[in-house]
């Protein structure tokens, strides 16, 4: 039983991997080949989490519009972790939101880059804009 475990999580990580083509968001919303295993990375630009489902808007500077991604809440993600500005890297599948738009349900999300907002990151504190005024 953890034999057979191990080895279908060996096989469900490098398979994903070696299956997914990579994009930049600008070519999936172009082209969006729905229903296929796809890579891609991105810097997160805003998260709403409910309670089945996170929902993240990444951003990968390719395109001005947002790609949406759906990740499940059992995924075994640090959600803590996950914040404004820190870069990932999402393997999923596209799909067709009910509203139908392109959006990638994910089934893996690596955390590429932190983004720590308490240290005021992106916006600066008033204290260095008004010296510079």
């Amino acid at each position: 039983m953890i034999f057979h475990h191990l080895c279908s999580n060996f096989i469900r990580r490098n398979c994903l991997n070696i299956l997914c083509k990579k994009y930049s968001i600008s070519n999936l919303l172009q082209q969006p080949e729905v229903g296929n295993h796809i890579e891609v990375k991105g810097w997160i630009t805003n998260i709403r989490k409910q309670k089945q489902y996170i929902f993240l808007d990444l951003n990968d500077g390719s395109s001005f519009q947002k790609l949406q991604c759906t990740l499940p809440s059992n995924l075994n993600i640090p959600i803590k972790d996950l914040s404004v500005g820190s870069s990932i890297k999402l393997l999923g599948s596209l799909t067709v939101s009910p509203k139908g738009d392109i959006e990638l349900f994910a089934k893996e999300l690596k955390i590429l880059t932190k983004c720590n907002l308490e240290e005021g990151y992106p916006f600066l504190q008033e204290s260095s804009i008004l010296q510079n005024i």
